[in-house]
C-alpha cells in the first residue's frame, strides 16, 4: 500500500469518527427530551468532505493536494417541523397549539419562540413557563393576580379568563416565513435570525389542558445510537489499522534508508 493510499484512508476513517461522534451527541439529546412537551428532533446530513476544505483546514502544502481522501464530515443541523401527537393532561395551564405557530416568551436575552405550553402562575401572578419567564399576550405579559391555577379559563382563541369571566389578556401565537433561519436555545426555546423573516401574528387554535409530546421516538433512536456505536467502533479500527500500516512503512524506511 503506498503512503497516499494509507493517508487517504486515514482521513476517511478519522472524518467518520467525528461524523459519527456528532451523530451520537444529537441522538443522546434527543433521547434526553423524550418527555420534554412539545420538543422537535434535531438531524444533521453527512456530506461528502471536500478535499479543499482539507487543506484548508490543515494548512497543507499544494505540493500534497491529492494525497489525502475527501472523507465526510455532519452538515449544518436542522429541526424536523412534524407536529408530534397532543396529549390530554386536564391541566388549566397546559395549552397546545393546534396548527402552525409559537408562544411568545420573555427571556433577559429579548424574545423568544416556543411550542410548549406547559405554564404556570409565578407568585407574582404572572403566566409564565416552568423557568419563570413570561408568556406573552398581544399586550404584554398576562396578569392574573390573585387568581388561582385551577379558576384560569383559556379559550380556543387564545383569550385567558378569570373564574368570573373577566378577560385577563389574550395569548400571543406568532409564526416566521422560513423556519430553517430559527436557532435551537435551552429550555426548548427558538431564536428567529434575519433569515427566518418576519415575525407575525397568526390566527391559531389553542387546547386548554392539552400538551404536545415529544417528537422523540425512544425505540428508533435506541436503535441509532446503537448503529453509531458499532459505526463508530469500525472507523476507530480502520484508524489504528492505517496507523499500524503507518508506523511499520516509516520502520521499514528507516531500516532501508
Amino acid at each position: 500500500m503506498s503512503v497516499k493510499s494509507m493517508v487517504r484512508g486515514l482521513f476517511s476513517a478519522a472524518s467518520a469518527m467525528l461524523v459519527f461522534a456528532r451523530r451520537q451527541d444529537l441522538l443522546a439529546n434527543d433521547l434526553a427530551n423524550a418527555t420534554t412537551p412539545a420538543y422537535r428532533t434535531e438531524v444533521a446530513p453527512v456530506e461528502a468532505f471536500p478535499e479543499m476544505a482539507i487543506f484548508r483546514e490543515y494548512r497543507a502544502s499544494r505540493a500534497y493536494r491529492g494525497q489525502v481522501g475527501t472523507g465526510a464530515f455532519i452538515g449544518r443541523s436542522y429541526t424536523l417541523w412534524e407536529a408530534p401527537p397532543v396529549r390530554y393532561t386536564g391541566r388549566s395551564l397546559d395549552v397546545a397549539i393546534e396548527g402552525e405557530g409559537f408562544f411568545v416568551v420573555q427571556t433577559p436575552a429579548g424574545q423568544r419562540l416556543t411550542r410548549a405550553g406547559n405554564f404556570v402562575l409565578t407568585a407574582e401572578g404572572v403566566l409564565a413557563t416552568p423557568d419563570g419567564h413570561p408568556v406573552l399576550g398581544e399586550g404584554g405579559p398576562i396578569q392574573a393576580v390573585g387568581v388561582s391555577e385551577a379558576e384560569l379559563r383559556i379559550a380556543e382563541d387564545g383569550w385567558v379568563l378569570d373564574g368570573q369571566g373577566q378577560v385577563l389578556g389574550r395569548l400571543l401565537v406568532v409564526d416566521v416565513a422560513d423556519r430553517t433561519g430559527l436557532a435551537r436555545e435551552g429550555a426548548n426555546r427558538f431564536q428567529w435570525t434575519a433569515d427566518a423573516g418576519p415575525v407575525e401574528p397568526v390566527p391559531a387554535r389553542l387546547r386548554q389542558g392539552m400538551l404536545e409530546g415529544s417528537a422523540t421516538d425512544v425505540a428508533a433512536t435506541m436503535v441509532e445510537m446503537i448503529a453509531g456505536v458499532r459505526a463508530y467502533d469500525a472507523a476507530s479500527r480502520a484508524v489504528q489499522a492505517h496507523d499500524r500500516m503507518t508506523e511499520a512503512l516509516i520502520t521499514q524506511m528507516g531500516r532501508t534508508s
